[in-house]
């Protein structure tokens, strides 16, 4: 087992061989594709190679698998010398990663000093979501913590999809982003959404008196 910023599970393990009959082809086959055949790989990816190739023991290694598509059912066919007989394994490969950022965040009401927004979950790359982080900014370019929902050891607030930002000034823009983290990291930040807080003013009773 191979870690990386982006993947737990990066080798396929090996296949023992059981039996008397020497084998004539060994095929490796992902999603029903053929991507090996003995020692040769015949797709055109430099990750992939053949480690272990021998009468006991194929093996099949994809290096630093860190994107979604090495995900996938991978079959090993064995074909023996005798009646062109076969044999498969399956094993099935998840690719952990981080998240995709939230998505079709919303400003679903606000007043002067409080912003209240949703969300929607991107993919969890194969790991639960621990938190969102809630950014915002007065310009669009220097983003600061507002809120963070859920933690590590919390996980009361795991799949919550909505936050309050409060503390605000009033009659003030400010943008807004969601990150959304598991165990492997943190997202990108999602599309920024702008809320305008509301004007807050004091208002006067002019009592007029007078006579004719």
């Amino acid at each position: 087992m191979t870690n990386s910023k982006n993947v737990i599970i990066a080798v396929v393990p090996a296949v023992a061989i059981v039996g008397d009959q020497n084998m004539s082809e060994v095929r490796w086959i992902k999603d029903g594709t053929v991507i090996a055949r003995n020692t040769s790989v015949v797709i055109n990816d430099s990750r992939v190679t053949i480690p272990h190739h021998n009468e006991n023991q194929v093996q099949l290694s994809i290096i630093t698998a860190t994107i979604s598509e090495d995900a996938g059912n991978y079959t090993c066919l064995v074909i023996n010398d005798v009646g062109n007989s076969s044999d498969t394994t399956s094993i099935v490969i998840q690719v952990v990663r981080i998240p995709d950022p939230p998505f079709n965040v919303n400003v679903d009401s606000k007043s002067s000093r409080v912003v209240n927004i949703s969300w929607m979950a991107g993919s969890d790359g194969n790991s639960v979501i621990l938190n969102y982080t809630v950014k915002i900014s007065e310009d669009k370019q220097n983003f600061r913590v507002t809120v963070c929902q859920g933690s590590l050891s919390d996980r009361t607030c795991v799949r919550s999809l909505s936050a309050s930002l409060g503390n605000l000034s009033p009659w003030t823009t400010y943008y807004i982003k969601v990150f959304a983290r598991n165990t492997i990291g943190t997202s990108t930040g999602s599309s920024v959404v702008n809320a305008t807080t509301d004007e807050e003013g004091t208002f006067y009773v002019c009592d007029f008196k007078g006579s004719i």
